[in-house]
C-alpha cells in the first residue's frame, strides 16, 4: 500500500497561465497538485513596485487579452480579479523626451514614414490576432501517437 499521494495531474508553475490550467483539471473532476517555486502564485497578475510608490502588475498590459468568456466561467471578478482598464495603448517611454503612444493619433507627431509603417503593422497583426482568436477558447488537438 502506498503512503505517498497520488494525483491525477501535477501543473508545475503557478503563474496566471498555471492557475487556469489547473482550475480547469480541478474542475473536471481531476486531483490537482500545484508546485511553485517562487514565493508567490499568480505570475504576470502578482503586483510589483517598479519604483518608489508605483505599482503594477507584472504583465498588466496581457491581461486585457484574457478572453471574457474565460473571465466569467472561472468567475475571476468573485475572486477580486478588477481590470483597471481594457483596451489600454502600448507606451514607449524614453527618459529624455515624452513618452510616445503607439497609436496613430501618437504618433501624429513623429515621421510620415514611420506613421505609415505602423499602420501597416498594426493592420498586418490585426489579421493575425484575428486569425488566432479561436485558438484561445478551444481544446488543444489530441496526440494519435
Amino acid at each position: 500500500m502506498s503512503t505517498r499521494p497520488e494525483f491525477d495531474c501535477i501543473v508545475i508553475g503557478a503563474g496566471h497561465n498555471g492557475l487556469v490550467c489547473a482550475n480547469y483539471l480541478a474542475r473536471s473532476g481531476r486531483s490537482v497538485l500545484m508546485l511553485e517555486a517562487a514565493s508567490a502564485v499568480g505570475g504576470a497578475a502578482v503586483t510589483r513596485e517598479f519604483a518608489p510608490g508605483f505599482q503594477v502588475s507584472a504583465a498588466a498590459h496581457l491581461l486585457q487579452s484574457m478572453p471574457r468568456a474565460m473571465i466569467d466561467e472561472l468567475a475571476l471578478g468573485a475572486h477580486g480579479l478588477k481590470l483597471a482598464a481594457e483596451d489600454l495603448p502600448t507606451v514607449s517611454l524614453s527618459p529624455d523626451g515624452a513618452p510616445l503612444l503607439l497609436t496613430a493619433a501618437g504618433l501624429t507627431a513623429r515621421a510620415a514614414a514611420d506613421r505609415e509603417a505602423y499602420a501597416r503593422l498594426s493592420a498586418r497583426l490585426h489579421r493575425l490576432a484575428q486569425a488566432l482568436a479561436p485558438t484561445l477558447s478551444a481544446a488543444p488537438p489530441r496526440n494519435r501517437s
